[in-house]
């Protein structure tokens, strides 16, 4: 059980942190995706934003050096765009 729980708290900080730097994303004008599918499960529920990290991020015009700071955080990041979207 120990292990278990050791690997839900490793997971819900890792994601904790991903929320963070996607909520300043989100407030430079970004578009921030998580990984994980819709689907009826706990998931859904909570939100996957909980179990999954963000995979992609779209419209972010600048970004200053602690901005990109923030982007080092997103371990699954996988599509970054910069500039306006259309």
């Amino acid at each position: 059980m120990g292990t278990g729980l050791g690997w839900l708290m490793n997971l819900l900080e890792r994601t904790r942190v991903q929320r963070l730097a996607a909520a300043q994303l989100n407030g430079l004008g970004a578009v921030v995706e998580y990984g994980g599918t819709d689907g009826p499960n706990l998931e859904t529920l909570i939100g996957r934003k909980y179990f999954h990290g963000v995979t992609a991020v779209y419209g972010v015009d600048t970004l200053s050096d602690a901005d990109l700071a923030g982007l080092e955080r997103l371990h699954d990041l996988e599509v970054l765009t910069l500039g306006e979207l259309r």
